[in-house]
């Protein structure tokens, strides 16, 4: 059994990749893929099946908590959509940055990006992992140049729009937080 989770590790979960990559694959195709996995670590074959003796789930939590650390090909591809726009974030002045952000975003954030329908199909995959980036997104305040008070997550777990008490007019939705912060700091 280790040994056919092994050569899921590194044989059947390394050869889409590099396509993972670079698009969001089908879900039907992770499903195969998983499904595929799931029947090569059993050991079923085309003669007979195989009871699963543990839920597939569990065998893919990660080995500190009892998984054979086996990855979900459809984890894993959003976990790549993700990472190309937290790098998209983290290094507009790659070049392939910089053809995305000159076409899409222009004067928006990545993270305020409202698809219109219009897009490319890479720059709508690379969307597609925007909602895991905003799960574990928060911004460091620094002097509050780029952070919208009411609108990003700065403080808590929850957007300071979505919590307050009274109606919020538009124009006052997106004020940064440096407009609330006199000359002295305070």
């Amino acid at each position: 059994m280790a040994g056919r989770a092994l050569l899921v590790q590194f044989v059947t979960s390394a050869i889409p990749a590099y396509t993972m990559q670079t698009c969001k694959i089908p879900m039907s195709i992770c499903d195969k893929v998983d499904r595929t996995n799931r029947k090569f670590i059993w050991g079923n074959s085309d003669n007979r099946s195989r009871v699963h003796l543990v839920v597939w789930d569990k065998v893919c939590r990660p080995k500190s908590l009892g998984g054979l650390g086996i990855q979900s090909m459809g984890a894993v591809n959003i976990s790549y959509m993700a990472r190309m726009g937290w790098k998209l974030i983290t290094e507009p002045n790659a070049l392939w940055a910089n053809i995305l952000i000159g076409k899409y975003l222009k004067d928006k954030s990545f993270m305020d990006y409202i698809a219109s329908g219009q897009e490319s199909y890479s720059w709508k995959c690379i969307l597609k992992g925007k909602e895991v980036i905003k799960a574990g997104f928060k911004w460091v305040l620094g002097n509050g140049s780029k952070i919208k008070f009411w609108l990003d997550l700065w403080v808590g777990d929850d957007i300071l729009s979505d919590i307050s008490l009274l109606p919020m007019p538009e124009e006052e939705l997106n004020t940064l937080i440096e407009d609330y912060i006199d000359g002295s700091g305070n």
